[in-house]
């Protein structure tokens, strides 16, 4: 399943990541190479804590105009996670390289 992250850059220099289908969860990277780390680890505490996996936000459109999340850019994410029930949270072996990239810039 494919969730939305927003990325925005701070004055500095450091990127902050929220995860508005994970009760808008956030974390502070310095490299974007790490946020696939940060989000897997989102995603399975959030599981942990909570016992299932959220349906992803079903319309984008509504993010995109959300003043929650102005500037910045939006990327889906690949979860790479198998939820079964009664069941620790499986992670695949590995996690796709391929984002992609929503450029809000031209609206």
């Amino acid at each position: 399943m494919l969730y939305p992250v927003h990325i925005r850059k701070d004055l500095n220099g450091t990127c902050r990541a929220t995860f508005p289908d994970f009760n808008s969860c956030f974390s502070n990277i310095e490299d974007r190479d790490y946020l696939s780390v940060t989000f897997r680890k989102t995603v399975e505490t959030y599981v942990r804590k909570n016992g299932f996996l959220p349906n992803p936000h079903p319309r984008i459109q509504d993010l995109l105009t959300d003043f929650n999340f102005q500037g910045g850019y939006w990327m889906l994410m690949d979860v790479g996670i198998d939820i079964r029930p009664g069941k620790s949270p499986k992670q695949r072996k590995s996690l796709p390289r391929k984002l992609i990239i929503i450029d809000t810039r031209g609206q």
